[in-house]
């Protein structure tokens, strides 16, 4: 696919991080001084001030973007832009790569293998079933559309969402002065009907009931694992007579890479990230797009073949593999690993020493 707007912001980024790399000087600058953000160094220096209103204006683009758009407590760029930041000053450390033409080379790939699909229905027996060419070509375009649409439409909730979450902050921080609620954090535990009817009745002794209850609950499930989302989970983890731990999952994203592990569990951990690693996560959303810009290949436990995360790492020409069952926790960060995005196939070829 082309034009996905949920790649757009990791694709401009590296265009920003490529122009600051023409400037060796200020790209010395900004790796050299680590106590402050890229954004910071650069307001002190009125001569930068172009490439400061470059990041600015990137940031306000993408202001509603945050780790898990879904949760409506969690601060968005706007008011958070750490993310971000951290990830173009790994932009520019000397082994990072910033592929501004992505997006050209991808299509081509596409195009060429589109090209040896159509060879293949045209010889032989195939050449006689045109019905079945057609069905597939069909078919093709359809996932092709509507996965498409599928992103396109998840940017558009994620844009909604910010606009709830700074109206829900609003409420609760009205609350809090009030005393009704102890934390804005509070406001985030009620369901929306909850939330609805206090905003009419202003019920404070329930209100405050329901709160304690979800506090229970929560602590409760502290340590609750829940089971695959949908389906069984068929991932397959053999050893080989060599003592390389081998795994099976689902092949999403083409391409083979050798690289150290990175394990994160949430985005607040993107700072851990060295370029050129192979990330090992439980699943990605919108937010983590960005972090696809520095990375090798991913590992998610989660996701299908029209998942975000899978559709990103093809956009971004990455190797990509799903549905390895709890991999954040029989891979560790630094373990040398091979994965391959064709077969699904992933191995432990050097335990961590860590």
């Amino acid at each position: 696919m082309t034009d996905l707007k949920t790649a757009k912001p990791l694709l401009d980024l590296w265009k920003i991080s490529h122009k600051i790399k023409q400037d060796k000087e200020l790209t010395e600058y900004l790796l050299q001084n680590q106590e402050k953000s890229i954004l910071e160094l650069l307001q002190g220096k009125p001569q930068y001030k172009a490439i400061a209103d470059e990041i600015t204006n990137y940031i306000n683009e993408y202001f509603w973007m945050t780790s898990t758009d879904e949760d409506l407590y969690l601060p968005r760029w706007k008011e958070k832009p750490d993310l971000p930041l951290t990830l173009l000053r790994d932009l520019l450390e000397p082994g990072a790569q910033a592929p501004v033409n992505t997006e050209e080379a991808q299509e081509q790939i596409r195009l060429t293998e589109e090209a040896k699909a159509q060879k293949i229905l045209s010889k032989g027996l195939n050449k006689l079933l045109f019905w079945k060419r057609k069905s597939f070509w069909k078919q093709l375009r359809i996932v092709q559309k509507y996965s498409w649409w599928r992103e396109e439409t998840r940017l558009m909730l994620s844009r909604t969402y910010y606009f709830v979450h700074k109206a829900l902050i609003e409420l609760a921080s009205r609350y809090q002065e009030q005393g009704w609620i102890q934390e804005p954090i509070e406001l985030f535990y009620l369901t929306y009907e909850e939330v609805r009817e206090f905003m009419q009745y202003r019920n404070v002794e329930k209100v405050q009931q329901l709160i304690a209850n979800y506090k229970t609950l929560k602590a409760m499930y502290l340590n609750f694992e829940p089971p695959s989302t949908i389906g069984g989970v068929f991932s397959l983890e053999l050893e080989s007579g060599d003592g390389v731990t081998e795994f099976t999952g689902v092949g999403s994203s083409p391409g083979e890479v050798t690289g150290k592990a990175r394990v994160i569990l949430t985005l607040d951990e993107a700072h851990l990230i060295e370029p050129g690693e192979i990330l090992v996560v439980p699943y990605t959303n919108p937010g983590w797009t960005p972090v696809f810009s520095i990375i090798k290949g991913i590992i998610m436990e989660e996701g299908g073949l029209l998942s975000h995360g899978a559709v990103v790492a093809r956009e971004c020409g990455i190797p990509s593999v799903l549905q390895i069952d709890k991999a954040t926790k029989k891979i560790k960060t630094g373990d040398l690993i091979y994965m391959n995005g064709n077969t699904g196939i992933v191995k432990i070829l050097e335990p961590s020493s860590l």
